[in-house]
């Protein structure tokens, strides 16, 4: 097996991931508030990060969909799938899905490890295809991931922070912090949003810090489909 990274579907988990560890470094940049690493004023941290933190996770899903459904399919993007409705994306993702079974993932990732147990990437591979031993786990952490990118598409961070947004949004071209104008015309008060983050201990930044570290969890899975159509030959 080649690189993972040197195949053309690689070149879709490079660019997801990408953009999903700088939101990372720019979180845990706030967090770290006993010293200046970068910025001159710390107080400048919210206001300066926040923003591109959310702007790189929510496009780092988008691109995680597509990674999906490009692995599934192995033959690139289609036309019908390179909209940026995130919920859009991951029912396309779950319908393609359906067609897959995993206890035959299973079977090839299994026998291709037994064939070459010195193999880096089959190594990876084995021990996370534990982790989906029974269809109920399957089933389950595909709600959750179902879960986490609704609220990411749904902008629910905004509701909390912005009072005068009264319902979730539907970002349905995951475009709503694109600025000066994003196209659901929403106008987002930016210094208010600001202003009321928290980033002590187990507040927003916290929890943003847990969001990401779901979401590479559920990278995983994207590796293992890549992994079974590289051996099931």
């Amino acid at each position: 097996m080649n690189n993972y990274l040197d195949n053309k579907n690689g070149d879709w988990y490079l660019f997801a991931k990408s953009f999903l560890n700088i939101a990372e470094l720019a979180a845990r940049e706030i967090r770290v508030r006993d010293g200046r690493k970068y910025f001159e004023n710390k107080l400048l941290y919210n206001e300066e990060l926040f923003i591109p933190i959310i702007f790189n996770i929510k496009h780092s899903i988008e691109v995680l969909l597509k990674t999906l459904i490009v692995t599934i399919e192995w033959d690139g993007l289609k036309k019908e799938d390179k909209g940026h409705n995130l919920s859009e994306l991951f029912i396309k993702f779950e319908n393609r899905y359906k067609n897959i079974n995993f206890s035959k993932v299973q079977h090839v990732i299994s026998k291709a490890f037994k064939n070459d147990p010195n193999n880096n990437y089959l190594i990876i591979a084995n021990n996370d295809i534990k982790k989906f031993n029974e269809d109920a786990k399957i089933t389950d952490y595909l709600r959750k991931l179902k879960k986490l990118i609704l609220k990411y598409h749904k902008c629910e961070f905004l509701k909390e922070k912005i009072p005068k947004i009264l319902i979730s949004l539907d970002d349905y071209k995951n475009d709503v912090f694109r600025y000066p104008q994003n196209s659901l015309n929403c106008r987002i008060d930016y210094h208010e949003l600001i202003k009321n983050i928290n980033i002590d201990d187990n507040g927003d930044i916290d929890k943003i810090l847990n969001d990401i570290k779901k979401l590479k969890d559920y990278y995983c899975f994207e590796f293992l489909l890549f992994i079974y159509n590289e051996y099931k030959k």
